[in-house]
């Protein structure tokens, strides 16, 4: 059941069961009160939502905004035009939803599915600050209906989601790497759709060379770096973690929310100097999926941006602490990652640094030999 914060059934919210293991390849939407779209019915099954046909797997379950575009007989249904949903994307977590505030993306429940099952009582409540008793009963319990045969991909409808486009430029170098030109390989399927671009302040950029002064691990090998460049460049992957940091308070990372923006920058070593490879900016503020790209917390803030349009990175935490307690963990994904031209140089070290528009920075050096270097893959672990 999809309900506002009074209790009142809502009608054309986008509900999408997301596999854990593969967000962006496995999942699934259907609008809520898809059914029962006649004026006639019980205004409470106008809530009432099915995603049937789901393969086995642990799932999390979230509403979105159903874009505008879709008008004028679209299947993306049942009120046309769509309706506005009335508060922000909402993430279901389970015992502790609630009307009252933002469901954090991090603390979403998992929902273990499988084969031929039919779990019910998922029921999601619009944090749109109206008064009332919010309904999370098993009354009427919507369903997710399996079917016994394992289905390996979702079958994908008109949603409002950002699709991926098929061409990139990589980021200029100071070595005057040639940018190259990805094409989609055997087996991409592009899903035609309106694309969404989050808004935001400005973004910040890197410089030609790495910044001076910023903080470091408190001790060797606790920060990582993984860069994999596959034949279909949807599935480039970035990873950076930043653990046991120099001690780093929370006012450090400024207000993303609405002012401070970050940016990463990966610089290759050679012996003619250090070279930009990579860059990524994330801007403050903007909205991704109908919602607030950045979320604070009680040590620091997370940026989520599954569709990756900010230079391809889909998630940021930061999060404060004492000496060797500070962390940063950073994810990138998809066609938007501008890949560098593997392998690194490496001539004597790869240096990654996270710095924001207050003029603080935290970085790693990754000296060779790397653990492991190819023309697909990078990873190693600091210095």
């Amino acid at each position: 059941m999809i309900s506002r914060s009074n209790g009142t059934a809502f009608q054309g919210a986008y509900v999408i069961a997301r596999r854990v293991g593969d967000p962006r390849l496995t999942a699934v939407g259907v609008a809520s009160g898809a059914r029962y779209a006649s004026s006639s019915s019980s205004p409470s099954l106008k809530g009432l939502f099915e995603i049937p046909g789901l393969p086995p797997g642990d799932y999390t379950v979230e509403i979105e905004q159903i874009d505008p575009s879709f008008t004028g007989g679209s299947s993306v249904g049942p009120v046309d035009p769509p309706a506005t949903l009335p508060g922000p994307a909402e993430f279901w977590n389970g015992a502790n939803e609630s009307g009252t505030s933002t469901d954090v993306p991090s603390e979403a429940s998992v929902i273990a599915v499988g084969a031929a099952t039919a779990i019910g009582s998922i029921n999601l409540v619009i944090n749109d600050g109206t008064t009332g008793v919010s309904t999370a009963t098993a009354t009427p319990a919507p369903t997710a209906t399996r079917t016994p045969t394992p289905v390996r991909t979702a079958t994908r409808t008109a949603t409002p989601v950002a699709t991926a486009t098929a061409t990139r430029t990589a980021t200029p170098s100071a070595t005057g790497t040639a940018a190259r030109t990805a094409t989609p390989g055997a087996g991409a399927t592009e899903t035609p759709g309106p694309t969404a671009t989050p808004t935001a302040n400005g973004a910040l950029t890197c410089g030609a060379v790495p910044e001076a002064g910023c903080r470091k691990p408190t001790a060797p090998q606790r920060a990582a770096l993984m860069l994999k460049d596959r034949d279909l460049d949807t599935r480039d992957t970035l990873r950076w973690k930043w653990t046991r940091g120099a001690a780093t308070v929370k006012g450090d990372f400024g207000d993303p929310l609405t002012t401070t923006s970050y940016a990463l920058c990966v610089y290759d070593e050679t012996a003619a100097g250090q070279a930009l490879v990579l860059s990524a900016d994330i801007a403050a503020s903007g909205l991704c999926a109908g919602r607030s790209c950045w979320q604070e917390n009680t040590r620091g803030f997370r940026y989520t941006n599954r569709e990756g349009t900010a230079g391809g990175v889909t998630s940021l935490t930061l999060k404060a602490g004492d000496e060797g307690k500070a962390q940063i963990a950073l994810k990138g994904l998809g066609t938007a990652l501008a890949m560098p031209t593997l392998p690194f140089t490496q001539d004597p070290r790869v240096t990654v640094q996270l710095k924001n528009d207050l003029g603080l920075c935290w970085d790693a050096t990754f000296s060779a030999p790397a653990t492991k270097t190819t023309d697909t893959e990078f990873r190693d672990k600091s210095d």
